[in-house]
């Protein structure tokens, strides 16, 4: 999906594995850990928007859209 993504210009240059890698980490931080501890509840809907916003932004950050094929 990332390889696809950087050919059509939606996110620049990089490992399309480790970029997958970055964005899972920056997702779930140490909620997955949580969870299966059983320390935490699940989370609300809000803060899984928000998870996945920021981790979009993270990865978008660090390679950004190169404008082609846009």
């Amino acid at each position: 999906w990332l390889a696809q993504a950087q050919a059509q210009g939606h996110i620049g240059a990089g490992d399309p594995a480790a970029m997958a890698a970055q964005f899972l980490a920056t997702l779930w931080g140490s909620l997955l850990i949580q969870l299966l501890l059983r320390v935490r509840e699940a989370p609300a809907s809000d803060e899984i928007k928000s998870r996945a916003e920021a981790a979009t932004r993270a990865l978008l950050a660090l390679h950004p859209p190169s404008g082609l094929g846009g």
